[in-house]
């Protein structure tokens, strides 16, 4: 067992108890602390704050290479302040999608623009949040959006499967308005659509500006 301070730049809901949360450690490893519930975030698990965990080698077969079991009550220490969280995050940049994302990883970090935000339902009738970005290398993406934060805001502004157009475009332009930093992830493999990332699905799993703008902190 190792005890380690993390910074969560990574917040999704699994269903209706459990959250995934992708941390980056003191030393620059990405980690995914196992299980998170969801009454977690927001209270042991913060943005721009240090969390102290106990944690383990995942036993799972199918564990990812940043998956680890947690073993006692996350610990929520000191928060940093913009300045600190912007080193950190440029420490660890990528330089674009396919760079965070290559090799073994399932987590990365990338500063993009966003194009377009809008709403969809999958085949199974489940409503997503999505997102058009453009990455540093040009490169433009269509991907899910479970992070939280912006889920709740952008769900405050559905009109049955649509966003208000008007809201899509404040929302839109104040986060262009800052640096944005993307925090990524892939699902574990289905193997059914091999696809880019070895069979697992992109998400934008995180979302990041600076100056951050009211509308992610109301």
């Amino acid at each position: 067992m190792s005890c380690v301070r993390v910074l969560p730049f990574a917040m999704t809901q699994v269903d209706d108890r459990h959250a995934c949360v992708g941390s980056l450690t003191e030393d620059g490893r990405w980690v995914r602390p196992e299980p998170v519930t969801l009454d977690m975030v927001d209270r042991a698990f913060v943005y721009r704050t240090w969390t102290e965990l106990a944690l383990v080698p995942s036993a799972h077969p199918d564990a990812r290479p940043e998956d680890r079991a947690m073993l006692q009550a996350p610990r929520p220490l000191g928060r940093i302040d913009a300045a600190a969280w912007k080193e950190l995050a440029e420490r660890h940049l990528d330089p674009d999608v396919l760079t965070a994302l290559g090799g073994e990883r399932s987590l990365g970090l990338v500063k993009a623009s966003i194009e377009r935000l809008y709403l969809k339902r999958s085949t199974g009738g489940r409503r997503f949040v999505r997102m058009v970005f453009t990455d540093r290398a040009s490169r433009t993406y269509d991907w899910i959006v479970p992070e939280l934060r912006l889920r709740r805001l952008i769900e405050r502004h559905a009109q049955g499967d649509r966003i208000d157009p008007r809201a899509e475009e404040h929302v839109r332009r104040a986060l262009n308005d800052a640096e944005i930093y993307l925090c990524l992830g892939l699902t574990k493999p289905n193997h059914r659509l091999p696809g880019q990332f070895r069979g697992c699905h992109p998400l934008v799993v995180g979302l990041h500006a600076l100056p951050e703008p009211e509308e992610l902190t109301s």
